[in-house]
């Protein structure tokens, strides 16, 4: 060890007495470069075989990892050839319609708590009522209903089975299912106060039309669509997709309207927003 050190040592002193500078550069690169790094390769569980396969090695490593500790790091070795679709790195997860949601859950909430501390500040519950009639109930239940008529005609169109290997059954049913029944349980055990349709319809509008759109920019700068079921559309069927799940979440808004009205009767609902 020491005989080569003073080797590289010598080499280096010559080359700067003769000026020869790509030796001296040569020299100078064997003794401060950083030494490569040499992985030790991994086999699979009875030693038969050796995994290259990224696929592979992340199931090697999952049979002595529990899957609770696997975090999105996990995710994030894949590359573009082996990755579920609908999984890349560009926009994290705001373009993810279920992160959003629950990114409008979590709003809706605060604000009720925050009409509670307020002691039923008007503007409050106003404000409340507007975020959950316009948002809260039309998208969460539209969030809901697609993903699971879409789950069970083929689940490759939204949820690829790769998936489950890094996203535990209970996660999946907090974000896909739970959020149907609380928006139930909120509609049913306190009163909110429709605006106007034509209100209604332009917010819900404005806010459908700029997720579609985003939809559409992640596809322009990344090159790949959020959900694997558009990848599988021409132009006119997508024309047609976005169409139809604009024309869902309207009626989902007018279904959450009229259970409203069913269930607290007009009059109340009218009362309640004279008094605010």
């Amino acid at each position: 060890m020491e005989e080569s050190a003073h080797r590289k040592c010598c080499k280096t002193q010559l080359s700067a007495d003769i000026d020869d500078f790509k030796g001296l550069y040569e020299a100078l690169k064997a003794v401060y470069s950083p030494s490569p790094q040499v992985q030790s390769p991994l086999r699979s569980s009875d030693s038969k075989f050796l995994l290259s396969d990224k696929i592979s090695v992340l199931n090697r490593y999952g049979e002595d990892v529990p899957s609770e500790e696997i975090s999105q790091s996990a995710i994030n070795l894949f590359d573009s050839d082996h990755a579920p679709a609908g999984v890349f790195l560009y926009a994290g997860q705001w373009k993810y319609l279920t992160f959003l949601n629950l990114f409008l859950q979590m709003i809706f909430n605060g604000l009720c708590i925050l009409a509670d501390i307020q002691n039923q500040t008007a503007w409050i519950l106003s404000l409340r009522d507007l975020f959950f009639s316009v948002l809260v109930f039309p998208v969460g239940t539209f969030v809901v209903t697609s993903f699971w008529l879409l789950f069970t005609i083929d689940r490759a169109l939204v949820y690829p089975e790769d998936l489950d290997k890094f996203i535990p059954l209970w996660v999946n049913h907090a974000v896909h299912t739970i959020v149907l029944p609380l928006v139930l349980l909120e509609l049913f055990i306190t009163p909110h106060q429709y605006p106007k349709r034509r209100t209604g319809f332009l917010i819900l509008g404005i806010v459908s039309i700029s997720y579609l759109l985003w939809v559409l920019w992640i596809y322009y700068a990344a090159g790949a669509w959020v959900y694997p079921l558009l990848g599988l559309l021409n132009r006119t069927g997508l024309v047609i997709f976005f169409s139809v799940s604009l024309l869902l979440v309207i009626l989902l808004y007018l279904l959450g309207e009229q259970l409203s009205f069913f269930i607290w009767g007009v009059a109340e609902l009218q009362l309640i927003g004279s008094t605010k």
